[in-house]
């Protein structure tokens, strides 16, 4: 019992409460700095939208019941779990924190601390909480800009940081749901574009500078990272379900059937016309049960593209406007369930003006099938980043009546869950 206890404590477990699905992962980083995921739950939701609860007594039986899913998949019961957190409420900004160097001029480890620490104290508003502090760059004597400023010669250092933060009460709302269902609250909370840049970006992809887009159903998260961290993060609350919904007041179908479309699309795109057949035709039918239409796909596709060029304006432009498109050198990588519509990395390359590619997890080891399926990747990322946090933390070790207290709740849950279903 002892070793499946020690086994057990280096599970970790991502939850992301999406507009359509919720999706609960299971797994561990592996010696070799590989994700193994060990288990998935993931069961459909109508009462989350654009990331926030609608109605918290219909999303907690699901929840439940996708954390039963990943942990009967894993053999294994959630310990530390990470929570994504996305929604219109999240914003960003940069602070700037600065330290006279103190040792002979040569930038100490105690400078950059204290440089760091003086741009972490931003104070934000009473009713805002603080989701990150990111590292973003360090500069000295108002100049040079580098990303390790230990050793170089300096009279000032200069260190900016990257926030991410969100409404007190509707994260606390998210988080409150989790502890709920498990008796004790997630270990930690993530913005949901961090969590899946965590899923995909590479040593290499910082050096260069990278762009992760994640497209859920309610919204889009975007964040770069780029040398000593991360230099911007936005959201846009439209994502695929606004495209199905265009889709159903352009062909004048219900919002089931339009969704249906979207996911058709893909197989026309990848079938050319035949011999004789001017156009590739859709078979649709109507709101008011009219006899099926055949529509040419490319009317649908027109529709799908005039949503994603939006999209990608007002990605574009928020980056222009941040001064930091030319942080991206590596270009972008495409995540979420939006990263499979048919199309998307044209139009994301000709919008963007940068080489786009579909998004993959970093070192992944496990199923094929999984490691091709961008929709899981905020899960997936929240394992990696939840380990990160766990290795910085190092919390310290609980008392034998804390620990008592703590696998008590578990165990009162995992009771309760059983007793729901």
């Amino acid at each position: 019992m002892f070793e499946r206890w020690e086994r057990q404590k280096q599970i970790l477990t991502g939850v992301e409460l999406g507009t359509r699905h919720i999706k609960v992962a299971m797994g561990e980083i592996l010696p070799d700095d590989s994700l193994s995921v060990v288990g998935l739950g993931e069961v459909s939701s109508q009462k989350i939208m654009k990331g926030e609860v609608c109605d918290a007594n219909e999303v907690m039986p699901e929840l439940a019941r996708a954390l039963a899913e990943a942990e009967k998949d894993s053999g294994f019961e959630a310990g530390h779990v990470f929570m994504a957190m996305t929604g219109g409420h999240i914003h960003s900004l940069n602070s700037i924190g600065s330290t006279p160097v103190q040792s002979q001029n040569a930038v100490s480890e105690d400078d950059i601390v204290q440089a760091v620490q003086n741009a972490r104290g931003y104070v934000l508003p009473a009713d805002e909480k603080v989701l990150h502090f990111l590292d973003r760059r360090y500069i000295l004597d108002g100049v040079r800009e580098t990303s390790n400023p230990e050793g170089l010669v300096a009279s000032k250092l200069e260190s900016e940081v990257h926030l991410i933060y969100g409404h007190h009460n509707r994260v606390e709302s998210s988080c409150r749901i989790v502890t709920d269902v498990l008796g004790y609250p997630p270990t930690d909370v993530a913005f949901s574009g961090v969590a899946a840049a965590s899923a995909v970006v590479t040593p290499e992809d910082t050096e260069k500078g990278v762009l992760v887009i994640d497209l859920g159903a309610g919204c889009t998260e975007y964040v770069i990272f780029q040398g000593a961290g991360c230099f911007h993060s936005g959201q846009v609350t439209v994502g695929c379900e606004h495209i199905a919904n265009d889709l159903s007041i352009g062909l004048g179908l219900p919002i089931g059937r339009a969704r249906q479309v979207l996911y058709e699309l893909e197989e026309k795109r990848q079938r050319p016309a035949a011999q004789g057949e001017e156009k590739r035709m859709m078979v649709l039918e109507s709101t008011a049960g009219q006899e099926q239409r055949r529509i040419p796909a490319s009317e649908v596709e027109r529709i799908v593209d005039l949503r994603l060029e939006e999209l990608f304006d007002i990605i574009r432009e928020d980056l222009h406007q941040a001064r930091v498109l030319d942080r991206i050198g590596g270009g972008a990588y495409l995540a979420g369930g939006g990263a499979r519509i048919p199309g998307i990395t044209g139009s994301a390359r000709e919008r963007l003006g940068m080489p786009v590619g579909m998004a993959e997890p970093h070192l992944f080891s496990g199923d094929e099938h999984l490691a091709n399926a961008p929709e899981y990747l905020v899960p997936f990322g929240l394992i990696r980043w939840g380990q990160t946090m766990l290795d910085i933390s190092q919390p310290e070790q609980m008392s034998l009546l804390e620990q008592l207290g703590h696998d008590m709740s578990r165990f009162k849950s995992v009771v309760k869950r059983a007793f729901n279903w």
